[in-house]
């Protein structure tokens, strides 16, 4: 950033605008020079506030910025131009300050406003919109600059005199490293979630451990669990695991050989119903074979009425496939013949009665045509009697247009007699008006600006409504999170009953499996434990015994239940963790609204404190609102009135050039009726000499007397010839149709003659004598489709029946009919047996799947437990050297690391600059041990004296020598935070006093330092009162104060 010109009005000691170019320098070094309190610092913090709203010095507020030589009026702002990486920037900043009210009297406080112009053109208005972009430009937020760019007075004492602690907190700033520090607290806060997970995982395995059930012949393997749940040591289980995969083999085992049993029982089953089925199917094929003979001896004694019913059937067939179509066709052959024997004989009297309509219609045309040649002259008579008429009419015309030219031209003149008064008056208007709108010429810049302010202060309003919307979600998402504890509290118990039951069910059913088996022997059957068929003392369930069934229930309920409960649980982290990080992002929204200070507070007393605040900002932000929509709306009013004084004026122009124009209208319209008066008048008079001696009505008369005959006449000879045309041509037609007919008329006695002979021969080849054997023998299609069908049926049942005898007979051969009630017995006996050793083989196999079930279970949350506990011990020892904690490693956190690095490196740039201004005598040295014996910071600063190799503190130095040091260390620190910047451009460099306390040779060694700086395309300023320093720098920006404000100029 290399400055270009800065202009300030109103602005501290400067009343007047003051425009200061940097444009012309030759040489990188300039020189501030004035006398106290002429407004030296001032330039300089009119390039800060231009650019970050607030002065080179923190402590002076930009409220105190306003010139109190101003007159009251007088608009205070700074102009600061300047160009960036060969672009031209431009931004225009007014502070806060108290002027006038336009109306009333008191005052009121003028809203700050800040305007950007980019070199694209964009124009950005809103502050902190304008603070982003500049810190993006620059790359160096307002405290950076004020480090690295403008060294103000004393600014740099409390940076190499400060303790380690605050040292790191400028760092922190500079080299926005409270990333690390970030990084270090969210290692903590993982490594304390996953040992929170770990015990949820230790916790869950004992209490899983804890409710296995076994069986009394595995007691020692009970001791050894209850052994390891008391020590509840997560790696004391491994060992165990292997035990219960033992016991785990041992069931399976058992199981297996029972089952093994159960297979040669199933296959024995198997043989013997197989042999049941076969049976059974044989005893069926010989009764259908019994049942079908039967069937054949009733279609034998139905066979007449079959027959009978074929015959008739096929005497219908023959009717309707060789007769049906010719009795047709014959049928309608007759029927047309009839129809046209009638109309013939119709139409033949129509041709007698068109002859004699022909001959009347001769008779009327020869007496109309004697009247042709008075139609002839009756046209001449009527043109003759027109042209009079017109000529009257015209004339009487002419007569009337004349008296109305006349009394518009009167019309005319008075109108432009009135138009030129008006034009007179809407001229005086537009000046008083243009008068009144150069009053409100800054009425749209008033307006814009307390625009502004009002649209960053709803948006401002707007965002703190949302986090206060924000804020009420997450106290609805904690009270519904404390509620899905209180549910989790209940489904942890609900589950622990679940799960008791199920371990106590499984048990129980284990050591019921011989009262299972007793409740099935039956006296006589052998047992399928022990084979005897005698049960003497039958095993008995206990009271209450459940079945398998409802121990698989039990085990289900409970597996649901800690499915839910693991459910709930992973719902209530993931809620808690969105709590922590929506409170984290409020804060981070707020606090860009609303500055305030939230450390050492828990997260409850957070969210309390900034609800407060968002209340207290929007209550603040409210009252500023409705000040400045008053400003807005006063503003507004200015400017719309100014609009509509423009719009009026503009309007009132326009209307004053038409006024011109329809006077210049008037006048040639007024000239044009006088010549065209002239010209009526005398195409009338020519008239008036060939017009005829009648009045209009009586030629009118006349007139339509002959047109009225002529009309007659023609109308009599058009209908008389018409008349006679359509009687000759009707008859035409009557004598042509009458033809056609006559011929129509042969033709269809002879085709009705061809086609009964036709159907007589289709009466032959149908084999009926008659015609009316024929007409009996067609069948009503009705009762033609149930004969069909009937004989349909018939024709299948007996196809049926002959196939059925064939297959039956080939089947029963060598086939005996077996007693299957005797199989069915056995049958049922063997399945009792076989039952019995099922239920036993189930209870066995539920057993070994409840143990694998469980070991795997345990094995799960075992494995898990292990990749946690590894996970844990990976981030404790990651967290605690990011601290600075772990035993045995240098004690220093990660973030002053970090900080170290950067310290280190402006030391060395650092110490470039102090060799040459000490002569080569001191070194500046970054202290290595903590002061306080504990952890370490890297951030202390010493200096070592190389004329007697001896270190020392900086504050040891003298005032001469710490400006030096100041000078070197912010040097250093302005080249690393640059380079730092990803090579942010910063041409200029401001010192503000700080020469006055160095020996004439320190200071010629300084300003060496400077030169080749600005040798370096750089611009560097320098504030100062020395005579040396005013002869040394040619180039010099002296600034004078006076009664009505400092002046500042170039020499």
């Amino acid at each position: 950033m290399r400055p270009k010109t800065i202009t300030m009005q109103a602005f501290g000691p400067y009343a007047k605008k003051t425009v200061i170019d940097f444009s012309h320098l030759r040489e990188g070094l300039f020189l501030v020079t004035g006398e106290t309190g002429s407004g030296k610092t001032m330039i300089f913090d009119a390039i800060m506030y231009a650019l970050y709203g607030e002065s080179s010095n923190a402590s002076r507020a930009a409220s105190s910025l306003r010139s109190d030589f101003a007159a009251p009026q007088t608009v205070t702002f700074v102009d600061y131009v300047f160009d960036l990486r060969g672009e031209e920037y431009r931004i225009l900043r007014s502070p806060a300050y108290l002027r006038p009210k336009q109306r009333g009297s008191g005052m009121t406080e003028q809203a700050a406003f800040v305007e950007l112009y980019l070199p694209d053109g964009t124009t950005l208005n809103k502050t902190t919109d304008v603070y982003e972009r500049v810190v993006e430009l620059i790359g160096l937020d307002k405290d950076q600059f004020r480090q690295v760019v403008m060294i103000a007075q004393g600014a740099f004492f409390d940076l190499i005199e400060a303790k380690s602690k605050d040292r790191a907190d400028i760092y922190r700033m500079l080299f926005e490293t409270s990333l690390y520090e970030t990084m270090e607290n969210n290692f903590a806060a993982l490594h304390s979630e996953v040992k929170s997970e770990l015990k949820a995982y230790t916790d869950r395995l004992f209490l899983e451990l804890k409710h296995i059930a076994f069986p009394e012949s595995e007691a020692l393997l009970k001791n050894e669990r209850d052994l390891v749940v008391q020590e509840a040591n997560l790696w004391k289980a491994e060992p165990f695991i292997q035990s219960l995969q033992g016991f785990e083999k041992r069931l399976g085992q058992t199981w297996q050989e029972t089952a093994k049993k159960l297979d040669e029982e199933r296959e024995q089953l198997k043989v013997k119903r197989q042999f049941l089925e076969k049976a059974t199917e044989d005893n069926r094929v010989l009764k259908a074979l019994e049942d079908a003979k039967k069937e054949q001896e009733n279609l034998r004694m139905t066979r007449p009425a079959y027959e009978a019913l074929q015959r008739r059937l096929q005497a219908d067939e023959r009717a309707t496939r060789l007769v049906k179509i010719p009795d047709h066709e014959y049928a309608q052959t007759v029927k047309q013949l009839e129809e046209v024997k009638a109309g013939n004989k119709a139409l033949e009297e129509q041709v007698r009665e068109a002859e004699r309509q022909k001959e009347q219609a001769l008779l009327e045309l020869s007496s109309a045509e004697k009247n042709k040649e008075q139609i002839e002259k009756l046209p001449g008579k009527i043109t003759a009697l027109e042209k009079g008429i017109s000529d009257l009419v015209h004339l009487t015309s002419l007569e009337q247009t004349i008296g109305i030219i006349q009394r518009r031209i009167a019309e005319l003149e008075d109108q432009k007699i009135k138009l030129d008064t008006k034009r007179q008056e809407q001229s005086a208007w537009i000046g008083k008006a243009e008068e009144e709108r150069s009053s409100l010429d800054d009425a749209e810049v008033v307006f814009h600006r307390h625009n502004n302010r009002l649209s960053e202060i709803e948006t401002q309003i707007l965002k703190l409504s949302e986090i206060d919307l924000s804020i009420e979600e997450v106290h609805k998402t904690k009270k519904a999170l404390e509620q899905d504890r209180k549910a989790m509290e209940v489904m942890f118990q609900t589950w622990q009953k679940l799960s008791n039951e199920a371990h106590e069910a499984t048990e129980q059913l284990f050591m019921e499996r011989a009262g299972f088996l007793a409740e099935i022997l039956e006296e006589g059957m052998p047992c399928p434990v022990c084979g005897s068929t005698e049960h003497p003392k039958k095993a008995e369930l206990s009271e209450g015994a459940l079945s398998k069934r409802e121990v698989d229930a039990l085990a289900k309920k409970a597996n649901e239940s800690q499915k839910q409960l693991d459910e709930k649980s992973t719902s209530i982290r993931v809620s808690e963790e969105g709590i922590h990080r929506t409170v984290e992002q409020l804060l981070v929204r707020t606090r860009e609204l609303i500055p305030f200070d939230m450390s050492d507070r828990d997260e409850q007393d957070r969210l309390a404190i900034l609800r407060h605040q968002v209340e207290e900002g929007k209550t603040s932000f409210l009252l500023t609102k409705r000040e400045e929509t008053a400003l807005v709306n006063d503003a507004r009013t200015r400017l719309n009135r100014r609009i509509e004084l423009t719009g009026k004026i503009k309007e009132a122009a326009e209307a004053l050039v038409v006024l011109e124009k329809q006077s210049g209208e008037l006048q040639t319209e007024l000239l044009n009726h006088r010549l065209e008066e002239a010209r009526i008048k005398g195409e009338a008079d020519l008239l008036r000499a060939g017009v005829p001696g009648e009045d209009e009505a009586t030629l009118r008369t006349d007139l339509k007397a002959f047109q009225d005959l002529l009309k007659t006449l023609k109308e009599r000879l058009d209908h008389a010839q018409k008349q006679a045309g359509d009687k000759k041509e009707k008859l035409t037609t009557l004598r042509s149709t009458l033809e056609t007919l006559l011929d129509q008329e042969k033709r269809l006695t002879e085709e009705a003659s061809f086609k009964k002979g036709r159907f007589e021969k289709a009466l032959k080849e149908a084999l009926f004598e008659t015609e009316e054997g024929y007409r009996q023998s067609v069948l009503p299609e009705e009762e033609r489709a149930l004969l069909t069908q009937q004989e349909q049926d018939e024709r299948q049942r007996r196809l049926q029946n002959k196939h059925a005898l064939a297959s039956l007979e080939k089947q029963a051969k060598e086939l005996t009919w077996v007693d299957i009630e005797i199989e069915r017995e056995a049958i049922d006996a063997m399945d009792s047996m076989f039952l019995l050793r099922d239920r036993e083989v189930t209870a066995m196999e539920a057993a070994f799947g409840k143990a694998k079930k469980d070991r795997e279970t345990i094995v799960r949350i075992f494995d898990e437990a292990v990749a946690v506990s590894q996970r844990e011990s990976q981030l404790r020892a990651l967290s605690e050297v990011a601290r600075g904690e772990r035993r045995g490693a240098e004690k220093i956190s990660f973030e002053s690391y970090i900080q170290t690095c950067y310290f280190a490196r402006v030391i060395s740039h650092a110490n470039l600059r102090l060799s040459q201004m000490s002569g080569g005598r001191y070194v500046l040295r970054r202290t290595e041990e903590a002061s306080d014996g504990r952890m370490k910071t890297g951030l202390d600063l010493s200096v070592e004296d190389m004329w007697n190799a001896k270190t020392r503190s900086v504050s040891s130095l003298s005032g001469g020598e710490k400006f030096q040091t100041i000078l070197s260390l912010a040097l250093g620190l302005s080249d690393v935070v640059t380079a730092h910047a990803g090579g942010v451009e910063i041409n200029s460099l401001f010192i503000d006093e700080g020469f006055g306390s160095l020996d004439e040779n320190s200071l010629q060694e300084a300003m060496k330092v400077l030169q080749n700086l600005a040798l370096d395309d750089r611009l560097i300023g320098v504030i100062s009162h020395l005579d040396l320093l005013r002869q040394a720098i040619d180039q010099k920006l002296v600034t004078k104060k006076t009664e009505g404000g400092s002046t500042v100029s170039w020499f």
